[in-house]
């Protein structure tokens, strides 16, 4: 297969201008927003693609012409209940719908609006999805099916999954005890089973039994019939749950050094089975006296809808594929999500990630405290991507590494990401190249790192393309982001979302500081060679 031409095709509403390199591209006007809960929704049958976003105690609904780059519609809306939070927004069988909700003492409540993605507007009344007098608990999991990091999913209280079909949508949280402050050992769980037009199919409240300490509610799927599956862990294991009528266990996988909540992705195809992904970490010991060796692996689990296992299987990143060079105490992978494409095949993608743990001799803290202490200091490093493409009965197909050049420090990570497109015959992972990592990984100095994470005024925007079928991978240069600063006042600018218009074309946001942002469009010509 020949690679792909990347062409940035967007212009200036005030101003045309050329990119310093042998790829054309101009750039829109900037407008301003709250970055931090803008979403953007692609439209499936036009040239236009929605903004929602949240200004104030208003939210404004823009619809943007992205054949034209301009803005056609812009409506605002001063009716929503005060300081409201905006959860997500989801589409539904050609149907968009905006779900918010509002926190008062210990009252939680969730709302949804429908929004007409030809106008730009809210149709219909309001809708109230829940009415908690009890205070609900922010999910344990971030689980992201299109693995996409967004600064404005970091509050959310509920969490929303919509079945293979996209037909069915269950919408769950955790809640506490009613009028107390601590969580009941038992894992509470409430869940609604919607249709396209938002009427319920199915609701109730669920009590998981803590049988051990540390059980966590890890996500949760609904299959087309409207079922809802759960998935748990604590120390023995990772359990799956189905809710039809009443809550029954369906299968424990047990313990394998599953490492965090996040690492357990949930999924349904379409045969209605029930696919669980699971990261693992473990140390196993070298023949070397007092030397043992991290063991990082994917454990990969599919059941029926009755519960009957199909598949079990259990497999190590390839060590090829892991940082040799890394003086560290931990390692692990983080699954950031799990996308299905082609027919019941999957590509997990994860995070590497690495804790560098040291000690140096510092003051004692303290009033009267005197002398010296050794104090534990741990630095997150890394941040590569490993991506591992299975078929429908769990085997791996291929196993690659995306290097990003990156520093994923927690507060850095939300803009440091690679976005994921499933694109035709490719996936392509889109990211900002800041050219740091070589000293960090050398053993910089914390105040060095911060610098970089402060000082990011430059970066080349490149993108992976990774062939389905083969795995290829092929690496484009598609612009350097300091050439979009004619016209625009400063330089910090970082890639903040991307949107899939169609399997050609795709939309980056850039944003400045946290009032501005724009955005770029590029066109994939496929059979042209870079």
């Amino acid at each position: 297969m020949m690679r792909c031409l990347f062409v940035v095709s967007c212009f200036f509403v005030f101003l045309g201008a050329k990119a310093q390199s042998k790829i054309d591209y101009t750039v829109s006007r900037p407008y301003h927003d709250d970055l931090l809960l803008v979403k953007m929704l692609a439209h499936d049958t036009e040239d236009y693609v929605l903004f929602i976003r949240r200004d104030k105690n208003k939210v404004g609904i823009q619809l943007f012409n992205y054949s034209e780059m301009k803005m056609v519609a812009n409506n605002y809306y001063k009716d929503l209940p005060k300081d409201f939070r905006i959860e997500a927004v989801r589409k539904m069988d050609g149907r968009a719908y905006l779900f918010y909700s509002v926190e008062k003492s210990s009252q939680q409540r969730l709302f949804a609006r429908e929004i007409d993605m030809n106008q730009g507007v809210f149709v219909g009344l309001e809708k109230t999805i829940f009415d908690f007098k009890k205070e609900v608990v922010a999910p344990q999991s971030r689980q992201r099916n299109d693995a996409v990091i967004s600064p404005s999913l970091m509050n959310r209280k509920f969490d929303f999954s919509l079945s293979h079909d996209e037909r069915k949508l269950m919408v769950y949280c955790q809640v506490k005890k009613d009028g107390g402050k601590k969580v009941r050992k038992n894992v509470q769980l409430a869940y609604k089973v919607f249709d396209p037009s938002l009427g319920v199919l199915r609701k109730g409240e669920v009590s998981i039994k803590n049988l051990v300490k540390k059980t966590q509610a890890l996500g949760g799927q609904v299959n087309k019939d409207g079922i809802p599956f759960f998935v748990t862990s604590d120390y023995t294991g990772l359990h799956l749950y189905k809710v039809s009528p009443e809550l029954k266990i369906l299968h424990t996988l047990e313990h394998m050094g599953y490492d965090r909540g996040k690492t357990v992705c949930l999924a349904d195809n379409s045969s209605q089975e029930i696919v669980i992904v699971a990261n693992y970490v473990m140390t196993r010991e070298k023949k070397q006296k007092g030397l043992s060796d991290i063991v990082l692996g994917t454990h990969y689990a599919r059941f029926d809808s009755e519960g009957k296992k199909l598949k079990d299987s259990a497999e190590e990143f390839p060590k090829s594929l892991l940082k040799k060079s890394w003086n560290t105490k931990m390692i692990f992978c983080e699954m950031l999500g799990l996308q299905l494409f082609g027919e019941d095949q999957f590509l997990a993608i994860n995070e590497e990630r690495a804790v560098n743990i040291s000690y140096s001799l510092q003051p004692k803290s303290g009033g009267n405290a005197t002398g010296f202490e050794n104090k534990r200091d741990q630095m997150a490093l890394g941040g590569d991507y490993v991506i591992t493409a299975k078929d429908s009965e769990g085997n791996t197909k291929w196993v690659r590494r995306l290097p990003k050049n990156q520093i994923p420090h927690a507060w850095h990570r939300l803009t440091a990401g690679m976005k994921h497109l499933d694109m035709g015959e490719s996936h392509y992972f889109v990211f900002i190249d800041h050219k740091v990592n070589e000293g960090v990984l050398n053993g910089a100095e914390n105040k060095k790192i911060k610098s970089y994470l402060t000082g990011q005024k430059s970066g080349i925007v490149y993108a992976y393309q990774v062939e389905k079928e083969s795995g290829r991978v092929y690496r484009h240069r598609l612009f350097d982001k300091r050439n979009l600063r004619k016209g625009l006042k400063g330089t910090d600018f970082k890639m903040n979302r991307i949107t899939k218009l169609n399997e050609k074309e795709f939309l980056i946001e850039l944003s400045r500081g946290s009032s501005s942002s724009f955005v770029v469009k590029v066109s994939v010509n496929e059979g042209s060679a870079l």
